[in-house]
This record gives C-alpha cells, structure tokens and sequence, in this order.
C-alpha cells in the first residue's frame, strides 16, 4: 500500500428505501464510493428521484458511510461533492469526496 492509499479514508454508499404501507426499512449493500466514478453516483442521485416519483409511497435516499463511523448517514442531509486531481507525472489522479 502506497503512503497516498494509507492517507486516504474510504467512503462507502448503499440504497436504503422505507415502505410506508409495510412499515418496513431496508437497504442494499455497500459499494466503495472512493472508487466509483463521480457519474456513477450522479446516475444513482438521478435513479433515486426517479424512483421517489415513480413509488410515493416508498421513500428512497442514499446512505454513506466512512472506515472509521461505522454510523450510517443519510445523504439527503449532506451534498457529496467530488474533487478529482489531475494526473501528473508523480502520482495519477483519484477522486475524493466532499460532504458539505
């Protein structure tokens, strides 16, 4: 592991929806958002609205979650924003994310 790889904390992300007329909570499984392409979470923001549409009577949203909270939180209370580096010559480019 690289001192670049050790320095940077991993986020992670599920779908979770609640069914109002079960009265039920669920949720997917975690994916690592440090190595999902920034599109890839828009593309999940997009399919959650469209869902919530779709299923009123279910309420969708994304969970986040980091390697040292093991908490989950709810993205609707955070804007995720990513900041990608550039690739130079001394180290190639990855994205972090922003929870403002």
């Amino acid at each position: 592991m690289t001192e670049k790889e050790e320095e940077i904390i991993k986020m992670y992300t599920r779908v979770a929806w609640f069914d109002r007329d079960a009265e039920k909570y669920s949720f997917g499984n975690w994916h690592c958002l440090t190595d999902k392409n920034p599109k890839e979470y828009h593309h999940l923001q997009k399919w959650i609205e469209k869902q919530n549409k779709k299923y009123p009577r279910t309420k969708y949203w994304i969970e986040f979650k980091d390697e040292l909270d093991s908490m989950a939180k709810n993205s609707e209370k955070y804007e995720l924003v990513p900041i990608t580096t550039e690739e130079t010559n001394e180290k190639e480019a990855y994205t972090e994310w922003l929870a403002l």
